[in-house]
């Protein structure tokens, strides 16, 4: 299994917070939302970082590429060497 964990400035996140008309979380909610986000760390798995200060069609690749990533490490045995462990991408 893998993580990905997409993140962004408070004020990117605001800011399509505010183009949707009829979402369910209001833009107020996220300071006490960011401030207990705990992002993954290298004990949980495999896990990449991704910005989504990016085009969407940018953020969607990077996610991709990881999964594929993940897919192609699957069919490895607990003994060989692990799938990347942790990837940052920006």
């Amino acid at each position: 299994m893998g993580i990905v964990f997409l993140h962004g400035s408070a004020e990117v996140i605001e800011e399509r917070l505010a183009l949707r008309t009829d979402h369910f979380a209001a833009a107020d909610l996220l300071p006490s939302q960011l401030g207990d986000l705990q992002p993954p760390t290298v004990e949980e798995g495999a896990f990449c970082q991704i910005d989504i200060t990016p085009d969407m069609q940018t953020v969607v690749s990077k996610a991709e590429d990881f999964v594929r990533q993940l897919v192609a490490g699957a069919g490895r045995s607990r003994d060989a060497d692990a799938p990347v462990t942790m990837q940052r991408q920006s």
